[in-house]
């Protein structure tokens, strides 16, 4: 995978402590022992869901960039611990990278389970059920679209990307309650739109 430096200086400091030195003081080796520390981790959860080499090399890159950019964010009064953050951090890239794979953004577990199997044991999919997900989905956009900003920008990410609440919170700023309110006050505008 990748091959990340530890730098002997930073061996005794602590998780949280090497977080501190990078958030405070733009130090880049700090991150790279902290990355360097967790790249088992990172690497173990990825490659649970994304069974290719390069697929999960890519994320664990991706995965990486997103913890650079966020680690401000963490809180030690919610998160406890930095590895189950970055563990977390690691499983949702991998799904949006395995969900991106299949083409399949939009949750329609109802219409995906139809299909059939070749006789070489390959499972393809109904294409009644394709079209129509295709079609629920360009509904979807549409609906969404009308939303107002504020509430778009919340609700499209855990609507179609399968992101949690926490990480919409991050990735905006927001508390997430606000988060929370959002998306609700979302899902009833789009409940009405529908008719």
């Amino acid at each position: 995978m990748i091959k990340f430096n530890t730098h002997p200086k930073f061996n005794e400091h602590s998780d949280l402590e090497l977080k501190e030195l990078y958030v405070k003081e733009d130090d880049g080796t700090a991150l790279e022992t902290l990355m360097a520390r967790h790249a088992g981790l990172m690497t173990a959860v990825i490659s649970n869901i994304c069974k290719n080499r390069t697929d999960a090399r890519e994320v664990l890159i991706s995965c990486c960039g997103s913890i650079a950019l966020n680690l401000k964010c963490f809180d030690v009064q919610s998160e406890r611990h930095l590895s189950n953050w970055i563990a977390r951090i690691a499983k949702n890239r991998a799904i949006d990278s395995y969900r991106a794979k299949l083409g399949n953004r939009f949750d329609c577990t109802d219409f995906s389970k139809r299909g059939f199997t070749h006789d070489d044991g390959k499972r393809v999919e109904d294409p009644d059920a394709v079209l129509l997900r295709k079609e629920m989905l360009e509904k979807a956009l549409l609906l969404t679209g009308s939303l107002p900003e504020r509430l778009r920008n919340v609700a499209e990410p855990i609507f179609f990307d399968g992101m949690s609440y926490e990480n919409v919170a991050m990735l905006r700023g927001l508390p997430v309650g606000t988060v929370k309110s959002q998306v609700s006050e979302a899902r009833k505008l789009l409940r009405g739109a529908r008719g």
